[in-house]
């Protein structure tokens, strides 16, 4: 493992943050790693997008006449703007359901602008409430049951539980319980760079669900994360090369449609505020990151140390270095 993250003040690196990254090939071989790419963890809302194409090939969009729109709010961890609930609410309305069938807590908006105008905690202002409606949708879509649409049991969490298998390669053993309510199953790193390098593969390549899924979120940016937000910024930045996605407890994910690779990462201490700085240190590392892309990306992966109400540092990406496997 290395310092992927500094937290500087006044000139003195006062804090770091460890963590591990491991790059993989599409058939699961590991290209590049820093740390123990068996290293067990939640992938928390990384697993977004392969939720989002297990209720995605189950033709939910098509039997509910639903748009891209909604496969790219599926992924998103949104700061609850009004761009966000507006897409969870057409998914609800498309499935003939209202937000008192999400099962999402009820939250704030992140985004303060959103956050001041809400009229109190609400289901669909929380950041996973487009996964919600889209599992809500599929549900409908199948005709099963909504109720208890969250249970591990349910066969929408067991057809996704399928498809995360598929796609990491690895079968998840006994689920935990997200933030939201959802189950998470426990994957090691190698797995979850896999499952994000056959997603880069298999969009650049054109194939149905993945090049689908991809095309959704660079025609809608903003639905993945929000206004600043690095998983939004980066769709443009690097001209929809790179499709991150941040995870709760400072877990990463994200695919190299150029290369065919894919990358996870875990910040060890969880830290929240590691997570950006932490993708980009490693995407600079890698070479996935042109020098103007970088300086685009840049302001969402630091954020200001303050001393007296004026900034006196700033949290920042580390220089890190990535060995290849075996170097």
């Amino acid at each position: 493992m290395q310092v992927l993250v500094e937290v500087e003040r006044s000139g003195l690196v006062e804090s770091r943050h460890l963590g591990v990254a491991v790059v993989c090939d599409p058939d699961g071989a590991v290209a590049a790693a820093l740390g123990d790419p068996e290293l067990v963890v939640y992938p928390r809302s990384c697993a977004k997008p392969f939720q989002a194409l297990a209720v995605h090939g189950l033709g939910t969009a098509a039997r509910l006449g639903l748009g891209d729109e909604a496969l790219a709010s599926a992924c998103g961890s949104h700061t609850g703007e009004p761009v966000h609930v507006q897409a969870v609410r057409r998914t609800l309305a498309a499935a003939g359901l209202g937000e008192d069938a999400l099962r999402c807590p009820p939250d704030l908006p992140a985004q303060p602008a959103a956050r001041a105008a809400a009229d109190g905690p609400r289901r669909v202002y929380h950041n996973c409430s487009g996964k919600h409606a889209w599992l809500l949708a599929g549900a409908v879509a199948e005709g099963w049951p909504v109720e208890g649409y969250l249970d591990p049991a349910h066969p929408l969490q067991a057809a996704i539980g399928r498809a995360l298998a598929l796609w990491t390669g690895e079968q998840g053993g006994r689920p935990g319980c997200d933030g939201c309510g959802a189950p998470t199953w426990a994957l090691t790193l190698r797995a979850l760079a896999t499952a994000y390098a056959r997603l880069a593969a298999r969009a650049a390549a054109g194939e149905g669900g993945p090049a689908e899924l991809v095309a959704a979120l660079r025609r809608h940016p903003l639905l993945i994360r929000g206004s600043g937000g690095l998983d939004s910024l980066l769709l443009g930045a690097a001209r929809g090369r790179l499709v991150a996605k941040t995870g709760a407890e400072a877990v990463y994910g994200a695919a190299n449609l150029a290369t065919g690779q894919g990358l996870a990462i875990k910040v060890l201490d969880g830290g929240a505020r590691a997570g950006a700085p932490a993708l980009v240190a490693v995407a600079r590392a890698l070479g996935w990151l042109e020098e103007d892309e970088l300086a685009a990306v840049l302001p969402a992966a630091t954020a200001p140390v303050t001393g007296g109400g004026e900034p006196v540092g700033q949290v920042r990406p580390a220089v890190v270095r990535v060995p290849p496997a075996g170097g």
